[in-house]
């Protein structure tokens, strides 16, 4: 009874006086209900588990109350129970407490019910839980911010208490304020009262019950689908490096019979240099490998990215659609000009690697070991120019790619809020379609940087298909 003494105050002196009382047990109920004229049971629980658990208070403790006040003869009980209260009910708080009410009528049939709505005061559990974790951080976050509440002022549901105690209250009765509420607004109003801005977050009933230490159907569902996707995730992956595998070593065989074949027919001819033009398979291989990996997989991100966004509002289908618009513009500007000086930048890395071997020979005369150096120096100092020129356009194209990214990022970021502000989507769908922009930008990103792949894959099979022509009829 420590926890109670401030209300020793709330009457005349000697008129209030707390007492101990275990509703689990009936000598302890009977000893304090020995000489009373009325009774009001107030007693409840949050705890699902331990000894004070929902059925042993508001079921089992709520009939021991209604039956020793029958048995010692009180002349009225008025019990609190809750709105919602249900025997039949899903959740053990509501089946609990219709219970409590089937047993509290079983044994005291005159009893009087109320079924508050959430109860608030002066140090209520409720605004002043929430007014507390709004002190955490910017962020609040509630579980079912869309459930309706009416919440009922504590004096009101006290003075409905003191008219069934009185005898001019009969049976049961749901109490609530004036106002019906959903739990988000209701904890705005709060926000405002206490003078604080907060981001309030409504999260799914599932992320609730693993807060509270419990699993449900929901939770279960969620862990196996992330489940069985990170398994589908990597089954792809090993699908991929297989069949890139396979890729790779398909092209390296039918190109080396390609050369085979050609060479051997024109044996007339010292196709040497044409003969190290095979050297480009390997980059025919890496950059084909990387265009599967990165540029399907960039493309993808996006076609799928703004799908999933339509589903929040179709004005996403226009920021898509410019999307799309955007990257092929960049493309058809500036694509070929990237294989021109890609094309003249490869040719500069055979010749300088031509006279790098002319060097390598013994036995020459001088004059020829001074042409081979010149021949050196020229194809060096050209491989820079034709390289810087390359790189020129990967910069144009990287530089393309940041401003559309950040264009797009302030472009969708102002539509959802716009269609925040108006309703038309929600907080939670305004976080979800943002995390899904900032996944397809960056996706957009890496598919325009990923083209120096494609460059140097198309000038390696332009090389290695050359073979060919030697045999074709001029």
């Amino acid at each position: 009874p420590n926890e109670a003494l401030f209300v020793r105050g709330y009457g005349a002196v000697g008129q209030v006086e707390p007492v101990f009382c275990n509703i689990r047990d009936d000598a302890s109920v009977a000893g304090v209900l020995a000489g009373a004229d009325a009774a009001v049971n107030c007693v409840g629980t949050f705890d699902a588990r331990g000894a004070n658990n929902f059925d042993a208070v508001q079921a089992a403790g709520a009939g021991r109350i209604a039956r020793l006040a029958s048995a010692q003869g009180l002349g009225t009980l008025v019990h609190l129970s809750a709105i919602g209260a249900d025997a039949e009910g899903t959740s053990n708080y509501a089946r609990t407490k219709g219970e409590g009410e089937l047993a509290i009528l079983a044994a005291f049939p005159t009893a009087v019910i109320l079924r508050p709505s959430v109860v608030f005061g002066t140090e209520d559990g409720f605004f002043n839980r929430f007014a507390g974790m709004s002190r955490m951080g910017p962020i609040l976050p509630l579980v079912g911010g869309t459930t309706r509440f009416q919440p009922v002022y504590v004096e009101d549901v006290a003075e409905a208490a003191v008219l069934g105690v009185t005898g001019k209250a009969h049976g049961t009765y749901e109490l609530g304020g004036p106002d019906a509420l959903s739990l988000t607004a209701i904890i705005h109003r709060m926000l405002a009262v206490v003078q604080r801005r907060r981001l309030v977050l409504n999260l799914p009933f599932w992320v609730g019950t693993v807060m509270a230490g419990k699993l449900s159907s929901s939770w279960v569902i969620i862990v196996g689908m992330t489940t069985v996707l990170v398994a589908l995730s990597g089954s792809t992956k090993l699908a991929q490096i297989s069949i890139l595998e396979s890729i790779q070593k398909k092209l390296f065989v039918r190109y080396a019979w390609i050369y085979k074949e050609n060479i051997v027919q024109r044996n007339d001819m010292d196709l040497t240099e044409k003969a190290r033009k095979f050297l480009d398979i390997v980059t025919l291989q890496k950059s084909f490998s990387k265009l599967i990996a990165d540029f399907t997989k960039s493309a993808l991100q996006i076609i799928v990215g703004i799908l999933l966004l339509t589903i929040y509002h179709p004005l996403f289908i226009l920021v898509g659609i410019g999307i799309f618009l955007t990257i092929a513009l960049g493309f058809r500007y500036t694509w070929k000009s990237g294989f021109e000086s890609a094309r003249n930048e490869s040719n500069m890395k055979f010749s300088t690697y031509e006279t790098i071997l002319c060097l390598a020979k013994r036995g020459e005369s001088p004059e020829m070991e001074t042409k081979h150096l010149e021949n050196f120096h020229n194809s060096v100092d050209l491989y820079v120019k034709h390289r810087e020129d390359h790189f020129k356009v990967l910069y144009k194209q990287a530089k393309f790619a940041i401003f559309s990214k950040t264009l797009f990022t302030a472009v969708m970021l102002i539509v959802g809020s716009y269609l925040l502000v108006g309703n038309q989507i929600s907080l939670g769908q305004f976080l979800a379609s943002e995390i899904l922009i900032i996944t397809l930008l960056d996706a957009t990103e890496k598919l325009v940087l990923s083209v120096e792949n494609m460059y140097d894959g198309g000038i390696a099979l332009e090389k290695l298909n050359g073979i060919e022509s030697i045999n074709q009829p001029s």
